[in-house]
């Protein structure tokens, strides 16, 4: 199956397991957080040739949710507090209440600098078929827990001047966590592009297993993509370097410390605070994280952000809030 866009690789994925999956129940795994049905396809894969249209305009994807995994992932760590503050949820994933074992991505990426080593192979390495993110590695063998990687690695192939990726997947919730998947990763994809100053190739995808669980996803009539759009109004990212990674790290810390604290009146001086030294690309990723933080943390809506610059995603972000 090949797609040129991530809105028409959703809408399909959703129709071939519809159309063509097994149903069965869960395995009922002592560790395993959701028991009950699923609907599969076994051994799946695809193609996207732009990974840049991961902005999707639907109900059913959370802007706010996605960016704040992003930055969980460039974080490049393990602990459970980090990502907790913008989903409480993910503490039932945790084994001991401290840490994410299997769906911290990012530890194995940019932890102990393996993303800028891998940068530096990129700009010295010519055609290579041996360059690999492993995510799901030997400590993961028949680990007894509630949290095991999906990912199981990410194969980049550079060709040229032009940088391909393919993410291997264990399984995925077609409904649930495709998305955010596609979202973290082609944002991993061009994260290397910009950084190692290759063009921007094709995103491949490969699943052991592509599902959907529980039966209210099974038994929805109605394609869930078929009514998303594709966002294409969306600046070039102009740099990634570890000055720029440590700087948006930063602000992002700033968010999450700051916010508990924040009310009604102060909330938007904050977000000006925010996003005064950032470019456009960044700058309007902020201004969602800071509404999303504080929508979870006061479990209130802040006072809209308004701007004489273009807020296109933010705009669609609030139109989608749940």
């Amino acid at each position: 199956m090949e797609k040129h866009f991530i809105k028409e690789f959703l809408e399909s994925t959703w129709e071939n397991i519809q159309s063509s999956g097994t149903y069965y129940d869960s395995s009922h795994s002592e560790k395993s957080v959701f028991q009950g049905s699923f609907k599969e396809l076994l051994v799946f894969s695809g193609s996207i040739e732009d990974p840049t249209t991961r902005f999707i305009d639907s109900p059913n994807f959370n802007l706010g949710f996605a960016i704040a995994r992003l930055f969980y992932l460039l974080r490049g760590i393990n602990t459970l507090e980090e990502i907790s503050f913008y989903a409480p949820g993910a503490e039932e994933y945790s084994d001991d209440g401290k840490h994410l074992f299997g769906s911290s991505y990012g530890y194995k990426i940019f932890g102990n600098g393996n993303f800028w080593e891998m940068v530096q192979k990129l700009k010295t390495t010519i055609n290579s078929k041996r360059l690999y993110f492993p995510i799901f590695t030997e400590e993961d063998f028949l680990r007894d827990s509630k949290d095991i990687p999906c990912v199981t690695g990410a194969l980049l192939q550079p060709r040229g001047s032009t940088l391909n990726m393919t993410l291997q997947m264990r399984a995925n919730d077609a409904q649930k966590l495709l998305p955010y998947n596609l979202f973290e990763f082609t944002m991993l994809h061009e994260l290397l592009c910009v950084a190692s100053e290759m063009e921007l190739g094709r995103f491949y995808y490969s699943a052991g297993t592509i599902h959907l669980r529980g039966e209210k996803d099974i038994q929805n009539p109605v394609n869930p993509w078929s009514s998303a759009k594709t966002l294409v109004e969306v600046p070039p990212m102009n740099s990634f370097n570890t000055g720029v990674l440590s700087d948006l790290l930063s602000i992002e810390e700033e968010i999450r410390n700051k916010i508990p604290k924040l009310d009604k009146d102060t909330y938007v001086s904050f977000v000006e605070s925010v996003i005064s030294t950032q470019d456009s690309y960044w700058r309007e990723l902020f201004i969602i994280l800071c509404d999303y933080g504080y929508t979870v943390f006061h479990k209130e809506n802040p006072p809209k952000y308004t701007s004489n610059i273009n807020l296109n995603l933010f705009e669609v972000y609030i139109k989608n809030k749940k």
